[in-house]
């Protein structure tokens, strides 16, 4: 069976045609180019049957992973194997962590597990260098690993619904940061280490506690856009901050 063959048995909507790849990959082997591997992980039962078999050819020739609403309570050591791995996201599942090996995915540019029931994350996450864009919405996070301020080249961070108390300080080495989006937490106020995020161009900091915010915020000269909704701001203060920024849009 050839390779336009397999892939058209992978397109079906029939179990039993993706099942019947399995059995003669195992049995006589199959060639696998990059969309092969894609269609046989293209949900994680066939990632976890890869595994399983230890395909290690097919799991290193993978470049996405999607998984939402799936039954997917961990991610597990094996991942390490998807060495050519540039986004995952596994969004309203049951993950409760992520695994050490994690750190293995240094091509991995989108991270994305929204909507699970993470408490932590592990200190590994500092070695995925080419990381642009974090996401862990809807978690339990009380904290920040320190080891994200190695994430040089991330854009965008999203920590929306969390349990996040402070912002760390170590945040200013994200020198690249545009969208920082800490909505709906329980912030009371903003590191003023802050306004050395010279790219940021968005700030949201809705639904939080904050009754001020630090002057020096002003230096935040590429701020287009700055989120303040049901927080504890006076009319005094929102009028402070409003001067404060003339050429940003703020949203009270």
């Amino acid at each position: 069976m050839n390779n336009s063959q397999i892939k058209s048995l992978l397109h079906s909507s029939e179990t039993i045609n993706h099942e019947l790849v399995f059995q003669l990959m195992q049995g006589v082997g199959v060639d696998v180019d990059h969309e092969i591997a894609q269609l046989l992980v293209r949900d994680h039962e066939g990632l976890f049957k890869c595994f399983e078999y230890q395909w290690i050819n097919v799991l290193n020739k993978i470049k996405t992973l999607n998984y939402s609403y799936q039954p997917l309570p961990s991610l597990p050591a094996e991942i390490k194997h998807l060495t050519d791995l540039e986004e995952l996201s596994i969004n309203h599942n049951y993950i409760k962590e992520l695994p050490t090996e994690i750190g293995f995915l240094t091509k991995l540019r989108k991270l994305i597990v929204n909507y699970n029931a993470l408490k932590d994350v592990p200190e590994s996450i500092g070695n995925l260098t080419q990381l642009e864009e974090l996401s862990l919405v809807g978690n339990s996070l009380t904290e920040i690993p320190k080891s994200i301020q190695q994430l040089q080249n991330l854009e965008i961070l999203s920590l929306i619904d969390n349990q996040l108390t402070e912002i760390p300080r170590f945040i200013i080495k994200l020198f690249k940061l545009k969208k920082l989006i800490l909505r709906a937490n329980h912030l009371e106020q903003l590191p003023l280490q802050l306004v050395h995020l010279n790219d940021l161009e968005i700030l949201d900091l809705g639904e939080n506690q904050l009754t001020k915010l630090p002057t020096e915020l002003n230096q935040l000269r590429n701020l287009r856009i700055l989120y303040l909704e049901r927080n504890k701001l006076a009319l005094r203060e929102q009028d402070r901050i409003s001067n404060l920024l003339p050429n940003t849009v703020i949203y009270f």
